[in-house]
């Protein structure tokens, strides 16, 4: 009996000997949704007629609030490519029709015009593929603690990014009619054809 337990602690010694411990703040995968897709690397360039947005969370404590988090990301990323375009559209505008450089008499209309694109836009973004990882790592206090990487890759059709500039223009044109604004009315007529000149590009 005695051999007996000294054979299984001995085995038992030899068993730990062996187990890898890891160090502070060291990570390892655990599990993921697959092979790791090309697009969490580089964004798709345009194909189908459809712009694509790459959302990243890295350290999530949840999968679910990970994925919520990067799809934050990709509309973010989708608020500053319109910005960049409403402010590049405005340069051209300006200079073809004589506006002033700092748009005081035009109130806040750029800004709204980005403010309000956006928000209908990043409703017209779909899901194409979502990709996440699990990871582990070793705390200081020994203890594991479990991460999760995200990755959403979002999509909106040209065509929807066009409709939904031309809804939004419409209606800030017809506020500043309301409220006799000439100028913004000026502005926001000149954006309006810079849809329908993109529009007739396409068809």
């Amino acid at each position: 009996m005695r051999k007996t337990l000294l054979i299984m602690v001995i085995l038992l010694s030899i068993g730990c000997a062996h187990v890898t411990k890891k160090a502070v703040g060291e990570e390892w995968p655990v599990s993921s949704t697959g092979n790791r897709p090309s697009w969490t690397q580089k964004v798709p360039e345009l194909k189908d007629g459809r712009i694509f947005f790459v959302g990243r969370k890295s350290y999530a404590v949840t999968e679910e609030g990970g994925l919520n988090d990067a799809r934050e990301d990709a509309a973010r990323q989708l608020a500053e490519m319109i910005m960049q375009k409403v402010n590049v559209d405005y340069e051209k505008i300006r200079y073809e029709v004589g506006m002033p450089l700092t748009p005081k008499d035009v109130g806040s209309v750029t800004k709204d015009i980005v403010i309000s694109l956006t928000k209908a836009m990043v409703k017209g973004m779909k899901d194409a593929e979502v990709y996440t990882e699990k990871w582990n790592r070793m705390e200081a206090d020994g203890k594991i603690q479990t991460f999760y990487n995200c990755y959403v890759l979002r999509s909106i059709s040209e065509d929807d990014y066009r409709d939904i500039a031309r809804q939004v223009i419409e209606e800030k044109l017809q506020a500043a009619r309301r409220e006799r604004n000439e100028k913004a009315e000026k502005i926001l007529e000149e954006f309006r054809k810079e849809v329908m000149e993109e529009q007739k590009k396409k068809n």
